[in-house]
């Protein structure tokens, strides 16, 4: 039995409420509360931070931590640096993240400057591509050009080889990973469900997504590797997939973010009157 690895897949790590947050990023969004208690707890039960390094060198998995898991952070966003960054130091935790270089010094996103600093506490960089775009229909011709300018800028700008590479939108195929192959990338990642081991296909290594409605029961089941969790997120993967297919993946945001607007002023309105409540029977 090949031993396992969890790849955990963050976006932005920000106060709820705060302006640095588009609204079709709060639905990924993890409070910054939330995440120190996740890392705390991976501290506090024997969980040791990989790298890009370990799972590409690595031969033989007896040279593994005993319980390996690898932390993922998409977009570049600005808490990445000044959250994110902070406390894994503190931790003395390792992580990577994919930047989307069209991005880099925009409004609430990283800087170069700040992703050298980043560099420098040994956090890995990879690309999450030049304009964060869907690709899985993208041309063989407009795929070289995406994964190969990403790739080139960030080597340039950081002085160091780019070997990793996370598929923006989530949606995975083949043509995209036998372009990044043709690219020099060593590592692509998905937004599919489950966890890899040292000889997964390393052209669709699989991650599990941390959203800011996961309570710490199922950070732990995920954590933990728990089968029957992991296949219902899998199992729900595949119907979110079916679903970009038939409606395309701007009229699945458009459903997915006015579902949680609805369920947001639900919570609001339970919250008020619950207040009310309290306040009355003062």
């Amino acid at each position: 039995m090949f031993k396992r690895i969890t790849v955990l897949r963050y976006h932005s790590v920000e106060f709820e409420d705060s302006i640095r947050l588009r609204y079709d990023e709060k639905f990924y969004n993890v409070t910054p509360e939330a995440f120190r208690s996740q890392m705390q707890y991976l501290k506090d039960n024997g969980f040791t931070t990989i790298s890009l390094n370990d799972l590409l060198f690595i031969e033989n998995e007896d040279k593994l931590p005993k319980k390996p898991i690898l932390l993922t952070f998409d977009d570049g966003h600005i808490s990445h640096y000044d959250t994110v960054l902070p406390i894994l130091k503190e931790l003395g935790f390792r992580g990577t993240f994919f930047l989307v270089v069209n991005d880099m010094g925009r409004p609430n996103r990283v800087s170069w400057n700040q992703v050298q600093l980043m560099k420098k506490n040994k956090m890995d960089i990879g690309s999450h591509g030049v304009h964060h775009e869907i690709m899985h229909k993208y041309s063989y011709q407009n795929l070289i050009i995406e994964l190969k300018s990403s790739k080139l800028e960030l080597e340039e700008k950081l002085g160091e080889e780019i070997v990793s590479f996370a598929i923006p939108r989530g949606l995975y195929s083949h043509k995209i990973s036998n372009v990044a192959r043709g690219m020099g990338y060593k590592l692509v990642f998905t937004s599919s469900a489950g966890n890899i081991n040292l000889y997964s296909n390393p052209y669709c290594l699989r991650r599990m997504g941390v959203r800011r409605d996961y309570s710490m029961g199922v950070f732990k089941s995920i954590v933990n590797m728990e089968t029957s969790y992991i296949l219902k997120r899998r199992l729900g993967q595949l119907c979110k997939d079916m679903v970009k297919n038939i409606v395309g993946i701007k009229n699945y945001t458009s459903l997915k973010n006015s579902i949680f607007l609805r369920n947001k002023s639900v919570s609001s309105k339970k919250i008020n009157i619950h207040t009310e409540r309290v306040v009355y029977e003062k």
